[in-house]
């Protein structure tokens, strides 16, 4: 329905409004109608959400029809009817990866302050020093584009007030 609306020139957002979706999710299911025929078959019969195998399908490309596959078998194994990304192989590293994201930033920031990081070889200290620079331009950016919104969210209320 979606990609026939889509033919006539329809947005998204129209889409979405007709259909009661969001134009996101409309968005998505106008990717996800060019997936192989497997992947579509899986999303309709309840075994696989739009969003999984998007991201499966960005991930792995021509893998994702295998890696969906085998997640599908895993989730039933486990006694469930649909693949989740908790039954994808690698997910748990992904999440393992994510909680430690902010304990590794803080023990690299350690390791470079550590006297001895001057005995490790020059290519390891360029990487560490590349990735903590990165991430604190990214956080400088960030800081800068919360105190911009709070000056004009400050400035807002005051011409309210006035």
């Amino acid at each position: 329905m979606c990609k026939r609306l889509a033919g006539f020139n329809w947005t998204s957002a129209q889409i979405g409004e007709k259909l009661g979706f969001g134009a996101e999710y409309v968005d998505q299911l106008l990717e996800v109608v060019s997936a192989p025929i497997t992947i579509v078959t899986m999303i309709q019969n309840g075994e696989c959400s739009v969003g999984l195998a998007l991201d499966m399908l960005r991930k792995h490309r021509g893998g994702a029809v295998d890696v969906l596959k085998q997640g599908l078998e895993s989730a039933k194994r486990a006694g469930k009817k649909s693949v989740t990304k908790s039954f994808i192989a690698g997910a748990s590293l992904e999440k393992v990866v994510k909680k430690q994201a902010k304990p590794l930033y803080d023990a690299a920031k350690k390791v470079i302050a550590d006297p001895g990081f001057k005995g490790l070889s020059p290519e390891n200290q360029t990487l560490m020093q590349a990735l903590l620079d990165e991430i604190s331009s990214k956080e400088k950016k960030a800081d800068e584009k919360a105190k911009a919104m709070e000056a004009k969210a400050a400035a807002e209320d005051g011409e309210a007030a006035a």
